[in-house]
């Protein structure tokens, strides 16, 4: 089958672009009461020849009541500037067979536009550290993501210029979705004992999209828990030990070709490193023991999956 009389399933055109990016970034703190109170304001500057300039600013606060106690809040903007793909690809997605006969098959194609625009983000944060006793410190932060100009598909009418050997349905990027994200972290690090340290993290991310979870078909959606547990430990000088231990919800991610699945898994590393002298580092370290593989993120192509083996290998490691 050939599409505007071009035979090959993807395309860019032009062929060759010559792209220029300028960017620069200021930023300045400012004590506004002595070993107390600071604020940071800067910002990027960015200009590129998909959407022209960009600016990209934050400012933060943070106060100190107390030496074990700190307490801050920013907002900041960014954007994600369109890539070529989003301009210039032309992509056979797949073709609907006739059903019934004679119904002519039908081609489904994505298109880039030059009208395309970044997508951007307002983020609003507010965070707490504590370290009530010293070999313990608390971390906690909230946050609220306010996305605008979200990249979508719109359908053109179906093109039966073709006919009778196919129609086709035009599919092209537009800037049309709007959606907020919030949620929390929370970081520990235990000091227990001289030579042992856990390090405990949990987030929590929550999606909404303003035309309703049908949308998550056309953007996908982030894992909704993370977890992650790591022991350290040297129980001698010349020793360690780390074991690591991740859990990751499900999410989905979004393609050319239609929408994956990637389902929660949990998986475990663990490594053992040995100095018999001060410069050199014996380890053997197992990672993803828990699963012979899973997979963890699917290129927007749908190429090829990135399935994570479980994997073993050993490490020589000189310093000098």
């Amino acid at each position: 089958m050939i599409i505007n009389n071009n035979p090959f399933l993807n395309t860019i055109s032009p062929v060759n672009r010559n792209d220029q990016l300028f960017n620069a970034f200021i930023q300045d703190e400012i004590t506004l009461i002595d070993d107390t109170l600071w604020f940071t304001i800067g910002s990027k500057f960015e200009h590129n020849d998909y959407s022209g300039f960009e600016v990209q600013p934050t400012a933060k606060l943070m106060w100190t009541p107390h030496h074990h106690h700190r307490l801050w809040g920013a907002v900041s903007k960014a954007v994600r500037t369109p890539s070529r793909l989003e301009h210039n690809i032309n992509i056979l997605s797949r073709v609907i067979p006739p059903t019934p006969s004679p119904t002519p098959p039908v081609a489904i194609t994505f298109k880039g536009d030059t009208q395309y625009d970044s997508e951007q983000v307002i983020s609003y944060e507010l965070g707490y550290r504590t370290t009530i006793i010293d070999n313990l410190s608390i971390d906690i932060t909230a946050f609220y993501n306010d996305y605008s100009n979200l990249r979508s598909i719109q359908t053109s009418t179906l093109d039966i210029s073709n006919l009778p050997a196919f129609a086709e349905s035009e599919n092209t990027f537009i800037n049309n979705i709007k959606a907020q994200t919030y949620g929390l972290e929370i970081a520990t690090v235990w000091q227990m004992l001289d030579w042992w340290r856990w390090d405990v993290n949990y987030s929590l991310l929550k999606t909404h999209f303003d035309g309703g979870v049908a949308m998550e078909n056309i953007i996908g959606f982030s894992p909704q828990q993370r977890v992650s547990v790591r022991s350290a430990m040297s129980p001698w000088q010349n020793i360690d030990l780390d074991i690591l231990f991740r859990y990751v919800d499900k999410n989905k991610a979004v393609g050319f070709f239609g929408y994956t699945v990637i389902n929660d898994y949990v998986s475990m590393d663990i490594r053992l490193a040995w100095r018999p002298i001060n410069d050199i580092e014996l380890s053997l370290v197992g990672q993803n023991l828990l699963a012979s593989q899973h997979l963890e993120y699917r290129q927007e192509a749908f190429t090829t999956p990135t399935e994570i083996d479980r994997g073993f290998y050993g490490k020589l490691a000189w310093h000098f």
